[in-house]
């Protein structure tokens, strides 16, 4: 038997809690990869972002079903320009003041070319097309 003396211990490293960066009351502490939608059900960010995909697809359908094709709200344009899907309250913000279903409720998502997301969101988008 290996008896350690107290000088000898050293306890495990722990991982920091993550808080939410907005003291909201009532917010409590968000662990690791699981947020909270309004109604208080606990959902993980896995599930958040399948269902996010999903609204998405589903942004763009609806908006061809009703116009034919697809084009940015802002500026009007369909063609020779990347299109992408922007959400008027953004993930991050609804995950962390505990509205996570606005992460991929539809009507929480715009369809913007890429020139309007990035001058709306302040995103630098267009190391994405030089990718491919």
């Amino acid at each position: 038997m290996i008896q350690l003396k107290a000088k000898d211990y050293k306890p495990a490293p722990t991982r920091p809690l993550l808080y939410h960066s907005l003291f909201v009351p009532g917010a409590g502490i968000t662990f690791m990869n699981h947020y909270y939608t309004s109604q208080g059900d606990k959902i993980s960010k896995s599930r958040i972002d399948s269902l996010t995909r999903k609204a998405k697809a589903k942004a763009l359908e609806l908006q061809k079903e009703e116009h034919g094709y697809n084009f940015c709200i802002q500026c009007q344009r369909s063609s020779g320009t990347y299109l992408d899907c922007s959400h008027r309250i953004s993930v991050d913000q609804a995950q962390k003041t505990r509205h996570a279903e606005l992460a991929y409720d539809v009507n929480n998502i715009d369809i913007l070319c890429r020139q309007c997301h990035q001058q709306r969101d302040g995103l630098n988008l267009w190391h994405n097309e030089h990718a491919i």
